[in-house]
């Protein structure tokens, strides 16, 4: 496993969180940047999700 990417609701602020954890070894490879957009447009497009946090 090379690590994980999720989207999450946080009801207090009525958003939805993205986030990503991803190995060290495949850093700076461009893995978080497709997975980030993936997961933002599946959101938009399946879920309706309008407003995103991402926590760095």
């Amino acid at each position: 496993m090379v690590g994980t990417v999720n989207l999450n609701f946080f009801e207090p602020l009525n958003v939805y969180h993205v986030g990503c954890h991803l190995s060290r070894g495949i850093w700076n490879k461009g893995f978080a940047t497709e997975l980030l957009n993936g997961v933002i447009l599946w959101g938009g497009n399946v879920k309706g999700c309008r407003k995103y946090t991402l926590l760095w």
